[in-house]
């Protein structure tokens, strides 16, 4: 029997948090005509179940902005905190 214990995103270990969570900004404004711009100074320090959270928080606010408020653009800026900011919306 095979039991996943940490469901966890290739793209992770493959090349790190910062660059998941830019690739999916980015894509995700392409697939929604969208303005998206995602910055990072460097690679967080984060334990392994901490990468893939703030991966998903990422992933759910901007889905959220593009999909529920119809906004044209998002903008992140990742460092120990994670801001989102778009320019409109309900």
């Amino acid at each position: 029997m095979f039991v996943i214990r940490e469901p966890r995103p290739a793209e992770l270990d493959t090349n790190g948090l910062v660059e998941a969570l830019h690739k999916f900004v980015t894509l995700a404004g392409r697939t929604h005509g969208a303005e998206t711009r995602f910055d990072a100074e460097e690679e967080p320090t984060l334990k392994r179940i901490g990468e893939v959270e703030g991966l998903c928080m990422v992933q759910e606010a901007v889905h959220n902005l593009l999909r529920h408020a119809r906004v044209s653009r998002v903008s992140g800026l990742e460092n120990v905190a994670v801001i989102v900011s778009d320019n409109g919306g309900f």
